[in-house]
């Protein structure tokens, strides 16, 4: 793993344990999926979507676990509150 997917790898593991959501599982495999924004020279806000995984992880395990995410949410129960 390199160093920059280790750093991750370990601050991803830190929040969870931090937050008791482990349940003494230990992250293996991630993708981290994020929405950005900044701001242009003009004034207008530029968003755009980004993703990235360990360099040396298949891109099978990439989709997988982008899948997973997804069905995982399309199967959650919403609530008001």
């Amino acid at each position: 793993m390199t160093e920059r997917a280790q750093r991750l790898r370990d601050a991803i593991q830190a929040v969870m344990d931090e937050i008791d959501l482990s349940e003494g599982y230990h992250v293996t495999q991630f993708v981290i999926a994020m929405g950005l924004e900044r701001m242009r020279g003009d004034g207008t806000i530029e968003a755009t979507c980004w993703y990235w995984a360990p360099p040396e992880q298949p891109d099978w395990q990439n989709y997988g676990l982008l899948e997973a995410a997804i069905e995982i949410r399309s199967g959650a129960e919403e609530s008001d509150d």
